[in-house]
């Protein structure tokens, strides 16, 4: 960190804290009163191929020295100085110091980078597909702006809210009327849905697709934070404690829409009804905070036609 015309930000995680730490470097720069930012990310992101306005270079570096930046922050409370900026919470023991009546992008622009709460966040660049690359994708692809679904199941920050089992019904209910349904995978990990087309593409080629489908339907995962930055159509399922963490209220615009899913608290409810005596026919709905207990659905089968019902409002 020698150059001191440059605010190295340090951004220690996945691409949901990526995305946020590049989008708010410029107004960084402009409160640091600096020329230009150099965001620091793990080796990880570097597939992404983006980057970000005011960021004149991304130094990419391995899990491990991340870790060893980060033990060092975090044992010296050093989370800013005139040179960089730690671009996560802060710590006290265990718990992540934020404001709890927040949103999450909130928390970042005023418990970590100390920004105005209605400071801008900026889209990444994202360059271009040549022509070339735009064909190979339409000749690869089934695509569809009407009737091409994608399914986004898999989260690595949260727990898998439908087994592998209900995103194949899910798909078997898309198909039967007549969406063509891709899974979107990354690596060699992650697993086609049964009865689904694997969808494997970079960022890139994903910001070229957004509007060439007609909507990508998944659990809430930094895929979505890049997501909001296109025209994609977005139906994110959420778990309704994680309510700081909705779409619409963290990046308000069109065409997205959270589901809540309370299949966790199912045998608490069980127990509460058994308890109390209460008929199996009456409804019983838990309280969350930040949420319309109305907007969460407990039954598979009731968060499936919720879904079918907004694809067919959106095909």
């Amino acid at each position: 960190m020698s150059n001191p015309e440059a605010l190295y930000v340090i951004c220690p995680h996945n691409i949901g804290d990526f995305l946020i730490n590049g989008g708010f470097c410029s107004a960084l720069r402009k409160r640091k009163q600096k020329k230009f930012c150099v965001l620091i990310a793990r080796k990880a992101m570097e597939k992404l191929g983006i980057t970000f306005v005011d960021v004149r270079e991304t130094v990419y570096i391995s899990t491990e020295d991340m870790g060893n930046i980060q033990l060092y922050i975090i044992a010296s409370s050093r989370y800013e100085t005139d040179r960089y900026i730690y671009g996560h919470f802060k710590l006290q023991g265990e718990d992540f110091i934020w404001d709890e009546e927040r949103c999450f992008f909130d928390r970042y622009r005023c418990n970590v980078f100390h920004l105005p709460p209605d400071t801008p966040l900026l889209a990444p660049l994202v360059l271009e597909l040549s022509l070339r690359e735009k064909e190979q994708l339409h000749g690869k692809f089934r695509l569809n702006s009407r009737k091409t679904v994608i399914l986004a199941p898999y989260a690595n920050s949260t727990e898998q809210l439908l087994s592998e089992e209900e995103w194949q019904e899910l798909a078997l209910l898309l198909r039967q009327r007549g969406f063509v349904v891709y899974t979107n995978i990354v690596g060699d990990k992650e697993a086609v849905i049964p009865g689904t087309m694997p969808l494997q593409v970079s960022f890139r080629e994903l910001h070229y697709l957004a509007d060439k489908v007609c909507c990508v339907v998944g659990q809430r995962s930094g895929l979505f934070d890049f997501l909001l930055f296109t025209p994609a159509k977005i139906i994110c399922l959420l778990s309704p404690d994680r309510w700081h963490d909705k779409l619409e209220t963290n990046y308000p615009r069109r065409n997205i829409f959270t589901l809540y899913y309370g299949i966790f608290y199912v045998p608490y409810l069980e127990e509460y009804r058994a308890k109390h005596n209460i008929p199996a026919h009456q409804i019983v709905n838990m309280n969350f905070p930040h949420v319309n207990p109305d907007e969460v659905y407990y039954e598979r089968r009731e968060l499936f036609a919720a879904i079918l019902s907004i694809m067919q409002e959106l095909s």
